[in-house]
């Protein structure tokens, strides 16, 4: 049976600026690590146990139940809830994957090890799904990564459509599609994200595919530094940060209960 020491529900990716509503988790503290999931419920679902001094593990559901292998607005709720109630976390593990966290004034800070893109060739599919070819692609991760498709600078990404499950036919790799965002300055890009494949058609706010175009876009000439709108009808508010040794995801999370 599944038991927790408390609950709480927060939003990861919220922004004051462009009314990004972000994407909301309910995180469950364990005493230990769980033999069970929570039972399903319509919303991001993770549970995190304390894993040595200043050291939480996590792990997190989807809406359908499905377990989620890589989860950043999940890691960032469980941190800012860990913190909140004196556990203090410095670093997290998710799945063998270890991060460290920061929160300054406003935002709180996930630290990863980068994760590099490869060019592709735009794949014939991606002008039928879209009515319109973008304008490069890239891969990142291994069949079952990442595919993240360039539009032309300033497109209204919100009007693409969102792809069917169809899109699990066609590719393995979640779907990251951006574009740059001239209107608000440099540095600032807008993207949308779709994982048929993970039980999502389209998610709210991502912070794993924000860690891919990190890294992306700093080899479109972007810099080390992005601020990132996510085009989803509740939409996010992402930061994103490489340093030597780290690629840092950041956003504001609110503790809602």
């Amino acid at each position: 049976m599944f038991r927790s020491v408390s609950s709480q529900q927060l939003r990861a990716f919220v922004g004051s600026e462009y009314r990004a509503q972000g994407n909301p988790c309910r995180v469950f503290q364990l005493d230990s690590q769980p033999d069970s999931a929570p039972p399903v419920a319509d919303i991001t679902q993770c549970v995190y146990w304390l894993n040595g001094e200043h050291t939480i593990s996590v792990k997190c559901w989807g809406p359908t139940g499905q377990s989620i292998t890589l989860c950043g607005h999940g890691m960032l709720c469980c941190a800012t809830a860990a913190s909140a109630g004196g556990l203090a976390p410095q670093k997290l593990e998710m799945n063998g994957v270890m991060a460290r966290f920061d929160r300054d004034a406003k935002i709180s800070w996930l630290g990863m090890p980068g994760i590099e893109t490869r060019q592709e060739a735009v794949p014939d599919w991606a002008g039928k799904i879209f009515y319109a070819a973008p304008k490069r692609a890239a891969s990142a991760g291994g069949d079952s990564g990442y595919l993240v498709l360039e539009w032309a600078e300033d497109t209204a990404l919100e009007t693409l459509p969102v792809p069917t499950n169809e899109l699990m036919r066609l590719t393995n790799r979640a779907l990251i599609v951006s574009c740059k965002d001239n209107l608000r300055g440099d540095g600032s890009i807008r993207f949308r994200y779709f994982a048929p494949q993970h039980g999502v058609l389209e998610d709210t706010a991502t912070g794993s595919a924000m860690r891919v175009l990190a890294g992306y876009w700093r080899h479109r000439g972007c810099g080390d530094r992005l601020h990132a709108l996510q085009c989803s009808p509740m939409g996010g508010e992402l930061y994103s940060r490489i340093d030597s040794d780290a690629t840092w995801i950041g956003g504001r999370v609110e503790i809602e209960d």
